[in-house]
């Protein structure tokens, strides 16, 4: 006799719709907060196993199978980590089930606030699929680096919010930053993050010193392969200064071998008090030159920068308008002559 797994029509019609693994689902585990009522409604109404709800990410990540598309659901809750969340489990995937919007507005909250944790979630398995919840760096500590760290392959972000930069500790560090692309020769290889907010606008103002000291929002960290194939749609790349020498991308790179990351339809967006500290670029690369990998804009809209980026290089940032110097894609008074 086959065991039926018990799980509500609607959640699973949405779960399908909302993931696009379609009839594949593996077994689907719950966290929630114990205190909550969606706790009763679970165990009392749905009549879950209790072996099925958790009350801590960690483990329900325990409970997943790799490589049967088991898929964890979050309730709204803030889930504190005290030490870095690995997922490294192929094919496993997480969503919250929450505000229907991007902007959830944290009610579904993955962060870290313990010193010493560099990220608070790190992707080491291919094939993960996460959307619907935030996932927060709020550690005030010098090594509390970043909030989501990509080191694997063909991971989905569907979305999310990812916020590092929140403590003052934190504000000035080179290689700190929201979103990291891990220093691995195919980190992010094949991803795509698709209507995720990858920054913030509020917590501490990024504050770096010279143009030589920067960090990113998001952090290319690899040293010599990266920038693989990787895709933002529709995302909002949000920034804090209170310096011009901050960047939204960050740059490490040296050998691309004829890679991209492509940005679509996405907005740069930097806020500083009165406007007083514009970044001087979007995009900040140590190596632009012919070996650095390509980024590619399409249909990109800036605010709060000055360019997009400092040297105009034929291998290095491509653009469907026109970004030569101070042209194309930023946030101008639109008083000028039409074309400037």
């Amino acid at each position: 006799m086959i065991k039926r797994r018990n799980i509500d029509p609607s959640l699973m019609a949405w779960l399908m719709n909302y993931s696009g693994l379609g009839p594949g689902i593996g077994d689907v585990h719950y966290v929630v907060d114990v205190d909550s009522a969606y706790y009763s409604w679970l165990r009392d109404d749905l009549k879950q196993e209790p072996s099925k709800i958790h009350f801590n990410i960690s483990d329900g990540y325990n409970a997943l199978m790799a490589n049967r598309n088991d898929v964890l659901l979050v309730y709204p809750g803030t889930y504190t980590q005290t030490a870095t969340l690995t997922w490294a489990k192929t094919m496993t995937h997480m969503f919250g089930v929450g505000n229907p919007l991007w902007r959830t507005g944290w009610k579904i909250l993955i962060t870290n606030a313990t010193t010493g944790v560099a990220a608070t979630m790190d992707i080491t398995a291919s094939g993960v699929s996460m959307g619907g919840f935030a996932i927060g760096q709020q550690g005030a500590f010098a090594s509390c680096l970043t909030a989501l760290r990509l080191t694997s392959t063909h991971f989905r972000g569907k979305q999310l919010e990812i916020f590092g930069h929140i403590a003052s500790e934190v504000a000035a560090v080179a290689t700190a930053s929201s979103l990291e692309l891990a220093n691995g020769t195919l980190s992010g290889y094949g991803s795509t993050f698709e209507d995720c907010s990858i920054g913030v606008g509020g917590g501490a103002a990024r504050s770096v010193a010279s143009a030589a000291a920067t960090n990113g929002v998001i952090n290319f960290a690899g040293t010599s392969t990266g920038a693989a194939y990787i895709e933002f749609h529709k995302c909002r790349i949000l920034s804090r200064s209170s310096t011009a020498y901050p960047c939204m991308i960050k740059n490490t790179i040296i050998t691309g071998i004829d890679r991209y990351a492509l940005f679509k339809d996405c907005f740069f967006h930097n806020f500083s008090a009165g406007h007083g500290a514009i970044l001087d670029v979007a995009i900040h690369s140590l190596s632009p030159g012919s070996g650095s990998s390509t980024f590619v804009l399409k249909d990109c809209m800036g605010s709060g920068i000055t360019e997009w980026q400092a040297a105009d290089s034929p291998n290095w940032v491509h653009a469907n308008m026109p970004i030569v110097g101070l042209g194309g894609g930023l946030g101008r008074v639109p008083t000028s002559t039409a074309g400037n």
